[in-house]
């Protein structure tokens, strides 16, 4: 026998000495089964080691966590694979060395309750952990939760662990956050950190919403970071080794002269030749650049600066009157009552998108949450038409409140027009919205590609209420707070 199988022998043998006793806790407290649900008895014995058959070593430090190789079994095919293996020992050791035991007692929790409470920091070491053991619900749950939680500094995280753990539709909400708020993004402590295949998804989009030195910089940083981790001189030269191919993505063709001149030319990353190209571009003395130069212009969100400056005060959020979308021909739409007893009530909208454009397709629930800084009565939302000539939409409209229950569920049919981006979705019985609790908007559509608002307000007031907007995780196709479906939402003031 050798030395590491006499030290996994030897913890078996120490494993029942340190299992509570079990039977004499039952007697005394027998109590606990008699009003208690199933997942409730479960945990009551996981918590307090009742029964346990299967020791966790966990950490690096090897803390002992016990647990029942049953829910195991039953709630995780990894576990269950590795007990396969160990049916016919007695008492059964997992070594699990890379996870810190908080984050495994969380798996554990949810394994036998099904619930979990987490932050943004336990989601994301939670994410790694149930790919490995599942399950697939816990890692969805955690993506969820980030994506309602995204900020500037925290979605390359979150970007890198979708990309990673291959969750493509949380992927593709971060690009789509990334790409409206580029510059801040660009800037955060994590951009760096990204793998080179998500910095290339992030810098070679035609939809990043950033100025091209900005680009520039933030490659070059990524770029620093990358010589670091190769014990190379974050020099120049070694950057634009580095860099490789990735530098091209920025569009050198499209930045403005001085800014050039004065951000990059004294700069070592870009070749003399290629700087001499660029130059002759720039005074029209040729049409031509080396094939590598992209020559695209990215697009250009249509921001209406005066609205903003009056929305943000030194970076704080204020009370906001806006008008917006003026620009856009975003239309009033007259409002149908359906209630005699509400008609005298005036409907108002509050718009919380500063922009429109295509193309938002249609490949599951959107949703935005909401909160109010004085009760109304929700009256309804608008969603955005075809891009392209007529449609029939069917669209399930939910509302949920800051439980979770469904407190109204209506289906209706669109049949939308040629004029007109945007179209009521009206409540047949309106829902009363209290001050300071959160509710949920989801508008589940089938039909054509639609538009798609962009450059959303987190804080609108209109008429004297006040509209936070919120990511919520029962948006599955994209909608967030700057980019999406559910332009508007129909309300009166109580």
């Amino acid at each position: 026998m050798n030395n590491e199988t006499e030290e996994i022998s030897s913890s078996r043998q120490e494993f029942f000495e340190v299992q509570p006793d079990w039977e004499d806790r039952n007697s005394s407290e027998s109590a606990w089964q008699n009003n208690a649900s199933v997942i409730e008895c479960n945990l009551y014995m996981w918590t307090n080691e009742i029964g346990c058959d299967v020791k966790l070593i966990v950490g690096e430090d090897q803390e002992a966590v016990f647990a029942h190789s049953y829910v195991l079994t039953s709630r995780s095919c990894k576990f269950a694979d590795i007990l396969a293996e160990q049916r016919r020992l007695a008492d059964k050791l997992i070594p699990i060395p890379d996870v810190a035991p908080d984050i495994l007692r969380l798996l554990l929790r949810y394994l036998y309750s099904g619930d979990i409470d987490i932050d943004v920091d336990t989601a994301t070491a939670l994410i790694p952990v149930t790919y490995i053991y599942g399950p697939e619900s816990l890692k969805t749950s955690c993506f969820l939760f980030l994506l309602t939680e995204m900020t500037a500094e925290n979605v390359c995280v979150t970007l890198e662990l979708a990309h990673k753990y291959n969750d493509g539709n949380a992927f593709d909400r971060c690009l789509h956050f990334i790409y409206v708020n580029a510059v801040d993004v660009l800037k955060s402590s994590n951009f760096e950190k990204l793998c080179r295949e998500c910095v290339e998804n992030i810098v070679k989009s035609d939809d990043l919403n950033a100025k091209e030195y900005v680009v520039f910089e933030a490659l070059t940083t990524w770029a620093s970071r990358r010589c670091l981790e190769e014990k190379m001189q974050p020099t120049d030269e070694n950057k634009r080794k580095v860099l490789d191919t990735t530098l091209y993505h920025v569009r050198f063709a499209i930045m403005d002269v001085l800014d050039f001149t004065q951000r990059i030319s004294h700069r070592g990353v870009l070749t003399r030749e290629e700087k001499v190209s660029l130059y002759q571009f720039f005074h029209g003395e040729t049409q031509r650049l080396p094939p590598a130069f992209n020559k695209s212009k990215r697009y250009e969100y249509s921001v209406n600066y005066d609205l903003v400056s009056k929305a943000f005060k030194n970076g704080e959020p204020k009370q906001y009157h806006p008008d917006v979308l003026s620009h856009t021909k975003f239309p009033v739409i007259p409002y149908k009552h359906t209630e005699e007893n509400e008609a005298y009530l005036p409907v108002k909208r509050v718009i919380r998108f500063q922009g429109v454009e295509n193309s938002w397709q249609l490949k599951g629930p959107d949703a935005i949450g909401f909160r109010v800084s004085r009760p109304i009565m929700l009256r309804g939302c608008q969603m955005f038409g075809p891009q392209i000539g007529q449609d029939t939409y069917e669209v399930e409209l939910v509302v949920y409140d800051d439980r979770d229950d469904i407190i109204r569920h209506e289906n209706k049919t669109i049949v939308t027009g040629k004029a007109l981006k945007v179209y009521d979705v009206i409540l047949t019985k309106p829902v009363s919205v209290p001050m300071k609790r959160t509710f949920t908007v989801q508008v589940k559509t089938r039909g054509k590609p639609t538009f798609r608002g962009v450059n959303g307000l987190d804080l609108v007031e209109t008429d004297g209420v006040g509209f936070q907007f919120i990511n919520s995780n029962k948006s599955l196709n994209g909608t967030d707070t700057t980019i999406g479906q559910i332009p508007t939402l129909l309300f009166s003031k109580l």
